[in-house]
């Protein structure tokens, strides 16, 4: 009895939890890794072995037999190369073998990125190895001399030198393709930050809904119709996805909502990134999707998302999903609490999350409109970015709900949005009692700024938003020979229009709760003046102590 097309991925999943289950022990675990130099083994032979396999699954690609992958070319290929990379990790070897089986056709021989993707996956999953015996190994070393020659090394330096590097002149080059021009590029990750109430989700609904029916965006781009996967823990698909989405105009045929999966014992668990992207990915081949939205993703993500390593590992093999698929994958975050940042440090979790999108996004309110949001691209890795646009939530006669009212482009930057005020009570709270402690600490005259931010580390107040603050009050920092910065408030001769500079600052006392507040997070200044945007050149005090107050630690 043939296996189910489902069972490579099961098998695939178990392997790379418990190790292979076609072998008898015969093979090291990634720990204990056995890495072939190259030419070591025979063609034949690492055919022979990989075609003895258990299950048959390699004997049948071998012979064209493509059942276990749904009659899918590209996925056997895939396949295949996973089921070999265990017995040879000589990558030429790998091409002449799949040259020389059934599978073999033009793609796969004129195109030479094709297998390499295959293989990069490979080496970046695969945790087993057949530990050849010495009889089997060539008496030659990856330099076609003499083993000896070697002293006896296994070559696995040169084999890992061999494994990560292209010919550039092999590869054919391709144009960035776009969903969404300039804003959501096809095959990759973008990904969507702001705070809540900012309309994220209901954005993405509006992008979803012009998808699905091939309507224009809203900046004029033109927009391919086709199937949309929403991906959505937070949101009720029918008292408020389906709702948004119908007062969006969508064509719900072409939606497909997913919340939860099943967990083996009877119940639903929510999605896991990385476990869950190979079901992800059939989904979107099953659908034929060409947008998938992750809304939150942070929710989803497994290890530590503060953790650089952690949340590359967790989003990258979704990026590497999106290029396979050549869907467009747009996830939504929630920001951190570190006022005063760029745009692109501001959202939840580690840097490493942006790091691996190629697009991205900042959602905020508009400056001088408080019944607008803007949304400012603040990462574009693949082209100039686009203006930035504005809109604003209205609500729809049909159940009541949220859509978006699109207002046109707009000349606001995302950094500027993101350190331009505080946006958020709680934010604005933060920023009042530092321009309260700076005004008072600076009363009484001049003072060293190396003193002040001791005071503030005293009081609480992050270095960030004290420099914020300093920049809200215009406070002047001067340099006194050797001995350091001074700060001091400015004069009415500084401001003509006298005390008509202290409004620009009141309102931040409005709306202030006052509230228990926990001890600082205290680190290393290793930022230099990052956020000191408006004294560009004076570098003042770098070897003072960074002071993160209460709910301020970003990553």
């Amino acid at each position: 009895m043939s296996e189910s097309p489902d069972q490579h991925l099961i098998d695939e999943l178990y392997r790379q939890l418990k190790g292979d289950p076609s072998t008898n022990g015969q093979h090291h675990q990634s720990g204990e890794r056995s890495w072939n130099n190259v030419g070591e083994i025979e063609d034949e032979k690492v055919i022979e072995k990989a075609r003895a396999e258990k299950g048959g699954k390699f004997d049948r690609l071998w012979n064209r037999d493509l059942s276990d992958y749904g009659d899918d070319h590209s996925d056997a290929d895939d396949g295949f190369v996973h089921k070999l990379y265990p017995y040879t990790q000589d990558e030429e070897q790998i091409k002449r073998i799949h040259a020389r089986s059934g599978l073999s056709r033009d793609k796969s021989t004129k195109r030479a990125d094709y297998l390499q993707r295959s293989i990069n996956r490979a080496r970046n999953s695969v945790n087993w190895f057949y530990d050849w015996p010495d009889e089997a190994r060539l008496n030659f070393g990856s330099n076609g001399g003499d083993r000896s020659d070697t002293g006896g090394n296994s070559g696995a330096e040169d084999t890992d030198l061999d494994a990560l590097d292209i010919c550039a002149s092999s590869v054919t080059p391709e144009e960035v393709t776009w969903l969404w021009s300039g804003r959501l590029p096809k095959g990759k990750l973008t990904i969507f930050d702001g705070d809540p109430d900012m309309g994220k989700s209901v954005v993405t609904v509006d992008i979803a809904a012009r998808v699905s029916t091939g309507r224009d965006f809203p900046d004029g781009a033109k927009c391919e119709a086709g199937n949309v996967i929403i991906v959505n823990v937070e949101d009720g698909a029918a008292d408020t996805i389906v709702p948004r989405l119908t007062a969006a105009g969508a064509d719900l045929d072409r939606i497909y909502i997913l919340s939860s999966i099943p967990d083996g014992k009877g119940g639903t668990r929510l999605l896991n990134l990385p476990d869950d992207v190979p079901l992800l990915e059939r989904l979107i081949k099953k659908r034929e999707a060409v947008l998938l939205i992750i809304d939150p993703v942070l929710t989803m993500l497994s290890g530590d998302a503060n953790k650089d390593q952690d949340a590359r590992k967790a989003l990258m093999p979704v990026g590497h999903m999106a290029e396979r698929t050549d869907c467009a994958v747009a996830a939504v975050r929630h920001l951190n609490k570190s006022i005063g940042l760029k745009a692109i440090q501001r959202g939840g979790g580690n840097m490493g999350l942006i790091g691996v999108a190629r697009a991205g996004s900042f959602f905020a309110n508009h400056p001088e409109d408080e019944a607008l949001r803007v949304m400012a691209p603040h990462k574009s890795n693949l082209a100039e970015k686009p203006p930035a646009l504005s809109y604003r939530i209205v609500t729809a006669a049909f159940h009541t709900t949220a859509r978006i009212e699109w207002m046109g482009t707009v000349e606001h930057d995302a950094d500027a949005l993101a350190a331009g005020g505080a946006t958020t009570p709680h934010e604005k709270t933060v920023m009042a009692d530092a321009v309260e402690f700076l005004r008072d600490e600076l009363s009484d005259g001049p003072m060293w700024a190396k003193q002040v931010f001791r005071d503030a580390k005293d009081a609480g107040i992050a270095e960030i938003t004290l420099r914020r603050a300093k920049t809200t009050l215009r406070v002047k920092s001067e340099k006194i020979g050797v001995e350091g910065w001074q700060w001091e408030l400015p004069s009415k001769e500084d401001h003509p229009h006298g005390d008509d500079y202290h409004d620009d600052v009141d309102h931040l006392q409005k709306g202030s709760s006052t509230s228990e507040e926990n001890p600082p997070y205290v680190g290393e200044d290793d930022q230099g003046d990052q956020g000191d945007h408006h004294d560009h050149g004076c570098g003042d005090d770098h070897d003072h102590v960074l002071v993160a107050g209460p709910g301020e630690v970003g990553f």
